[in-house]
């Protein structure tokens, strides 16, 4: 079935994601089920804001998600797009054409800067590590300083407008 190591990540990539757009569609008859599914996972304003991006730039509210790397939330405009019924078939051909361009160019980039990445490591790893462990430990003091003084707000009944 897959020849190539890259044929078989872009293929179960497409596979998982046509499963994520599947299931919000088959619950289209049932639009409390379909609401009750996108709320669980996602906050509101999260599926606003995905709703007004379809709207607004259609396919390309798929194809960005799909060649930016993991901490891009890619789950949501999958979900969204099965809920808003956005036709299958577009949406196969721009996550294979987003995901295959994105593993193209991460391909290229190893084969070119692979062996010089993995010596710079070697030879610095330690550094880099101190230098960002030391990074981080000083804001972590810097915010507990400034919260230090501040008391913990307590969330009165019906604050959140309920």
């Amino acid at each position: 079935m897959c020849e190539t190591t890259e044929r078989c990540i872009l293929f179960s990539t497409v596979r998982r994601d046509r499963i994520g757009i599947r299931l919000p569609r088959a619950l289209h008859n049932h639009a409390t089920w379909r609401a009750a599914l996108l709320r669980r996972r996602f906050k509101r304003e999260n599926i606003e804001r995905v709703e007004r991006a379809y709207a607004r730039y259609g396919f390309l509210a798929i194809a960005i998600p799909a060649l930016l790397p993991p901490p891009m939330p890619f789950k949501i405009f999958v979900a969204t797009a099965g809920t808003l019924e956005y036709p299958r078939w577009k949406f196969l051909v721009t996550v294979m054409v987003a995901r295959s361009f994105r593993y193209y160019i991460e391909g290229i980039l190893a084969v070119f800067y692979g062996r010089r990445v993995l010596l710079f490591i070697r030879d610095n790893g330690q550094v880099v590590i101190s230098i960002v462990t030391a990074v981080i430990v000083l804001a972590v003091l810097v915010y507990a300083i400034a919260n230090r003084g501040k008391p913990e707000r307590k969330e009165q009944p019906g604050e959140d407008g309920v």
